[in-house]
């Protein structure tokens, strides 16, 4: 496999994996032997989930040389926090050095990363003690590394920090923290940074918020720089029933009309990729729109790490049924352990049935 990559791109050739991937906008092309062979899965992930923080109960800490312990808390409560972000007393975080054994187990034979991407888990802005630091480990590799925020307490210092670190930024939009969200993505699009979006959880009881929040994008002159609004589906992982996903295919294709007619730019989660393909289902341009979704990829293009080190396909399935624990990653000696581990391709070829009729996690059906 042969890695070739500047500042700007990331080209990946094989006989059987081709990648092209622009580090400015995101924009990733895949190909096997041929332009039009689609390939199921990669030699290694392409994007890491990476969570870095979380809260837990204080006779949960353990003193480790990869985490750091800190005594502040996500107090936002926000009713669709499938982390339990919102329960414990400290936050447990995982450090530079944790990182560093990480991304040098994923480091290729020759050297180089498969990976193009990194999405780092936290819980408030500013509580990792050294979330810039791991920010420019991963850049200091060529791989970009994008975040999610909430926005709250978000100061112009830290909107600089953020910039500077950070290729792609996220915030995320409930009701509890639109106006702090908002002024975020103002300081954050004034400083330059191009790819700032909006990630806001789509469900049943928030399908009329969703809507609002579109609208407003088009008139907020807050918002008159943000990219995207990213629609990520709603999973009732801790079975509250406070919020329930959204099963409509026609509603969700009046939102996205809705969108298309205030000229917001609309994304989706990998998550939403099926019910998304059911809305265009009959469209003079389905084949073309089809051509640029990408549903389920767990053990397929990506990977998710927990704060323990922990292995799983997708955040979701983090303690749930057959992945009730994970592949710790202090127990390899490279990742390719893990993703060419039988279990790992068990769960590969049942994500692959699946295709692209459902969410294989059968768990939230």
């Amino acid at each position: 496999m042969l890695i070739l990559e500047n500042k700007t791109q990331k080209r990946i050739q094989s006989p059987a994996y081709n990648l092209f991937f622009d580090k400015q906008t995101g924009f990733t092309a895949r190909w096997g032997v041929t332009k039009e062979d689609d390939p199921p899965y990669s030699p290694a992930p392409e994007i890491l989930d990476l969570e870095i923080s979380e809260v837990i109960s204080a006779d949960q800490k353990v003193e480790s040389p990869y985490h750091i312990y800190t005594d502040d808390i996500c107090n936002r409560n926000c009713p669709f926090c499938y982390k339990r972000n919102n329960r414990g007393g400290i936050t447990k975080h995982l450090n530079l050095d944790g990182v560093k054994l990480i991304l040098d187990k994923m480091r290729q034979p020759n050297g180089g990363y498969l990976l193009t991407q990194v999405a780092l888990g936290i819980t408030s802005s500013d509580s990792h003690p050294q979330l810039f630091e791991i920010a420019a480990e991963f850049k200091n590799r060529q791989i970009c590394c994008n975040l999610t925020c909430n926005g709250v307490g978000f100061t112009d210092d830290l909107a600089q920090k953020y910039v500077k670190h950070f290729n792609a930024i996220a915030v995320s939009v409930n009701s509890r923290n639109k106006e702090e969200a908002y002024n975020t993505i103002q300081k954050l699009t004034t400083l330059g940074c191009k790819q700032t979006n909006v990630h806001f959880v789509i469900a049943e009881e928030s399908f009329e918020e969703a809507k609002q929040l579109i609208g407003e994008v088009a008139t907020d002159t807050r918002l008159k720089n943000l990219n995207a609004v990213v629609l990520l589906a709603f999973k009732d992982k801790q079975k509250t029933g406070v919020y329930m996903p959204i099963k409509s295919v026609d509603r969700y294709r009046d939102l996205l009309r809705f969108a298309e007619s205030r000229r917001v730019k609309i994304g989706l989660d990998s998550c939403s990729g099926p019910v998304y393909l059911s809305t265009i289902r009959g469209d003079k341009d389905e084949k073309k729109l089809a051509e640029v979704v990408e549903t389920c990829c767990a053990c397929r293009f990506s990977s998710y790490i927990s704060c323990n080190m922990d292995y799983f396909p997708c955040s979701f399935l983090e303690g749930v049924e057959e992945w009730e624990t994970g592949l710790n990653l202090t127990k390899v000696s490279n990742f390719s352990e893990i993703w060419d581990s039988a279990r790992v391709e068990d769960y590969r070829k049942y994500v692959i049935g699946c295709g692209e009729k459902r969410c294989p996690c059968h768990y939230f059906d």
